[in-house]
């Protein structure tokens, strides 16, 4: 979920001798746990009932339409269908980070972006839950075929292939939650007059 904080610096003074003005730079690092939500309408049928023309929908094409994912850091740009064998239709969810800063698994903290060790091993991770359709199972970077786990961005992006078993024909909405740590910085430039 996103937020605002504030800092309030209070009466600061700048002590030291200025003529005329000077131009200062304040720098801030930003880090925060977020998530982003994607709810993307989905057509969820065999091959038998694409070949027979059983339904309107189509299986094959983009899924993404304005609106249906959050404008987060991190984004799920693309979802395509395919049929995968008789009884199977498969999800390829893209995911990137659009934002300018940097993604680490969600169970970083600030402080832990000083440890070179865990920065670079946790870097690029981001949880992935399927809440819908129930019996979605995905292709993990842990190996494991289940509807949750973690990918890893290589580039700043990853496909992540999904699948479920159908022998119904109907429309329905995949609901994706993406949770990871972002770190950002920011800069504001400020000028102190003589007083």
């Amino acid at each position: 979920e996103g937020g605002e904080q504030r800092i309030d610096f209070g009466n600061a003074k700048y002590t030291l001798d200025i003529i005329n003005s000077q131009d200062f730079t304040l720098r801030t690092r930003l880090c925060y746990p977020y998530k982003t939500r994607g709810i993307i309408n989905v057509c969820i049928k065999s091959v038998v009932a694409e070949e027979s023309g059983e339904s309107v929908w189509s299986l094959i094409g983009e899924k993404i339409t304005e609106g249906s994912v959050s404008s987060a850091p991190v984004q799920i740009t693309s979802v395509k269908e395919y049929s995968r064998g008789s009884e199977e239709v498969r999800f390829d969810i893209t995911i990137e980070n659009k934002g300018p800063g940097e993604v680490f698994i969600p169970s970083m903290q600030c402080e832990d972006y000083e440890d070179d060790d865990f920065r670079l091993s946790n870097k690029d991770i981001i949880g992935v839950k399927i809440n819908n359709p129930l019996d979605v199972k995905c292709a993990f970077i842990d190996g494991e075929e289940d509807a949750e786990g973690q990918i890893q961005l290589v580039a700043g992006k990853d496909v992540l292939s999904c699948w479920m078993r159908t022998e119904e024909t109907y429309e329905d909405k995949l609901d994706v939650t993406l949770s990871y740590f972002y770190f950002d910085k920011a800069e504001k430039k400020v000028t102190i007059f003589e007083n």
